[in-house]
């Protein structure tokens, strides 16, 4: 995760079981969730982009992808 004053960027969201384990190390590290503004996909393995979905319906953020 990427921190910025106008809202945080994630990086990969990894599997849809690794969902529940992000949003307990961003709000461990202080960071409320729903500031995630940004899911950044770096490639379309299953493994790196799978908790997209469920990370998208706990933040709300723009999904966007590296060309």
């Amino acid at each position: 995760m990427i921190t910025t004053p106008q809202g945080h960027i994630l990086i990969d969201t990894g599997t849809k079981e690794m969902t529940p384990v992000i949003v307990a190390s961003v709000q461990k590290l202080g960071f409320n969730v729903r500031d995630i503004r940004i899911m950044l996909s770096s490639h379309a393995h299953f493994d790196h982009v799978g908790g997209h979905s469920a990370m998208k319906k706990a933040t709300g953020a723009r999904v966007m992808a590296i060309r």
